[in-house]
């Protein structure tokens, strides 16, 4: 994960910041995984940095924690107070286990003057945001508002500290040049959670994978449409002191096509304090199969009783990306075959097709689908549970990607003890198959090895492998489940943590 040369060369004697802000549009903003990754980040960062760890997102009136003591409460009116005067902030505490500092920047105003501000970064950095569109405008505005906010922290209130910049991914890539270009005693790293090109390459159903050594960054950029954002990114990528990713799937791509390697790679990790344990993972368990059950046998079919198979996908709707269609033609076969257990397929995505219409009526006794398509945050109309809670009631969990940098469903799935598989073009499947034993399903996470080829191959997989497990015991499932906890374990942010501190490291030592 770590390039062990820079760990000795460039890194060896130097301190951690004094203070790190790290800036996202997903901080208190739950639209992805990049989400996770922060709010699951925060207890073991702050542990790093006790003093001054703080998260900088988008304000949309969303709630946070108030402040409680004088001490806090000084703080953040010395920081309010530094704050540019037309950039309104709200600042508080992270409800999140660590409860690290939070700024929520409005960015409205600065829509006077982004005319101008294009034109700057372009004249600094060579940023090109003449064919913006969409999300584009409002992203940049936001990076900017963050980028003087943290400009303005580290000039007026860590003048005498260490101060390092983490922005992520190309939305707050103008938190990086706008700190770049006023405060340029701070340090910067940039990560990116997943190119755009190559997120946009496999939306448009091209083969990212059988040309990949054919495609250029810049070229395909125009091809798809992408100019503005893959610049951002590129020259994010280009701009930093320290360039990172979540994983050596994305890291080949980061070359490709933003043209820099990634200096330290920080794989995601999960904080175990999200998942039950003993007596109340138990009472979790039985309150969702009750529900995700009751749900299912409302169609006045036979019922299907407790003891049924209850398998899942999940996530946002990225229908290719996340190997959804490879589910669906696994749903297919699965319905050919003599099952020796009822099964209870689970799609717990804001989707909804006609494939998943013919499957809500198959004609196979033991099979049904449930379609769930919504996010589930406690109110989907359906189970009315938060998905972690959700979790903890399935058996299987579904996540054959086709593009995926890391992989948080499977390693989440995996972390609730639910028997998981993925693909080793998913970070997280690549890594679990550097554990040596793991990597099959019998030993809690299948890894199965996808490419632009075998596409129905992993379709038969699929179906073989949920046939098999109707026929394994209890005793079986319950060592899958062990297995599958003892492979997350691995993967807590306890462990995670120390690729972050390398980055921090090597980017203080960038000053010299």
């Amino acid at each position: 994960m770590v390039k062990d040369s820079t760990q000795t060369a460039e890194t060896q004697g130097f301190a951690l910041p004094d203070c790190l802000i790290s800036v996202s549009w997903e901080v208190c903003n739950k639209v992805g995984g990049i989400y996770t990754v922060l709010s699951t980040q925060a207890k073991e960062l702050k542990r790093l940095l006790p003093q001054a760890l703080i998260y900088i997102g988008p304000d949309f009136g969303q709630p946070i924690v108030e402040l409680s003591s004088p001490a806090d409460k000084a703080t953040a009116r010395a920081w309010e107070a530094a704050a540019p005067d037309n950039i309104p902030v709200r600042i508080g505490k992270w409800d999140v286990p660590g409860r690290p500092w939070v700024i929520l920047v409005d960015w409205l105003a600065l829509y006077a003057e982004k005319n101008e501000v294009y034109g700057k970064m372009w004249a600094l950095f060579g940023v090109e945001s003449l064919h913006a569109y969409g999300d584009y405008d409002e992203s940049s505005l936001f990076g900017l508002a963050a980028g003087r906010v943290a400009a303005a922290l580290s000039t007026k209130c860590f003048a005498d500290r260490r101060v390092v910049l983490q922005v992520h991914e190309w939305m707050s890539a103008f938190a990086l040049f706008e700190v770049k270009a006023t405060a340029s005693r701070v340090r910067t790293i940039f990560t990116t959670h997943a190119t755009s090109i190559g997120r946009s390459i496999t939306s448009n159903n091209k083969q990212l994978y059988a040309y990949f050594d054919g495609y250029f960054g810049d070229q395909m950029a125009r091809e798809l449409c992408m100019e503005a954002k893959h610049s951002a990114e590129k020259r994010a990528a280009l701009a930093a002191d320290v360039m990172t990713t979540v994983s050596h799937v994305t890291d080949r791509e980061c070359g490709r096509f933003l043209e820099r390697r990634s200096d330290v790679i920080l794989p995601n990790g999960f904080e175990s304090a999200f998942v039950p344990k003993g007596k109340a993972f138990d009472e979790s368990r039985t309150k969702a199969r009750e529900r995700t059950l009751r749900a299912a046998n409302v169609e006045g079919r036979r019922p299907f009783g407790d003891d049924a198979l209850i398998v899942c996908t999940s996530g946002r709707m990225d229908y290719r990306c996340k190997g959804y269609d490879v589910v669906l033609d696994a749903l297919q076969r699965l319905q050919e075959k003599e099952l020796k257990r009822d099964v209870l397929m689970v799609i717990a995505v804001p989707y909804w097709s006609d494939e998943c219409w013919r499957l809500a009526h198959s004609s196979n006794e033991r099979f049904r689908l449930l379609c769930i398509p919504k996010y589930l945050n406690g109110h989907d109309g359906v189970v009315d549970l938060e998905y972690y809670d959700w979790l903890t009631g399935v058996d299987l969990a579904l996540y054959p990607s086709y593009y995926e940098p890391w992989g948080y469903t499977p390693l989440e799935a995996a972390a609730f003890g639910v028997p998981t598989i993925t693909t080793d073009l998913a970070g997280f499947g690549v890594w679990v198959q550097g554990l040596g034993d793991a990597g099959t399903l019998a030993n809690g996470v299948e890894v199965l090895h996808r490419d632009d080829g075998n596409y129905l191959d992993i379709c038969r997989r699929i179906a073989d492998d949920i046939e098999w497990l109707c026929g394994q015991s209890d005793k079986a499932i319950a060592q899958m489940r062990r297995r599958c906890r003892q492979i997350a374990a691995q993967a807590g942010w306890k462990d995670f943590i120390r690729y972050y501190e390398q980055a921090m490291r090597l980017a203080i030592a960038k000053e010299k």
